[in-house]
């Protein structure tokens, strides 16, 4: 996935790995850049996507 993101305009990271729960936005990219993050800390499964 860390290899696609350059490659797609927009992405949206939700988090869903809490059952019973609405994913949670995490953070949108926008040509493979962060655009803005709406959470305050990054769950540790998360950072590589944004490298």
């Amino acid at each position: 996935m860390e290899k696609t993101l350059p490659l797609v305009d927009r992405t949206h990271a939700y988090d869903n790995s809490v059952e019973n729960q609405t994913p949670l936005l995490l953070f949108r990219t926008i040509d493979g850049s962060l655009y803005k993050q709406h959470v305050e800390g990054i769950p540790e499964w998360a950072p590589f996507l944004l490298k």
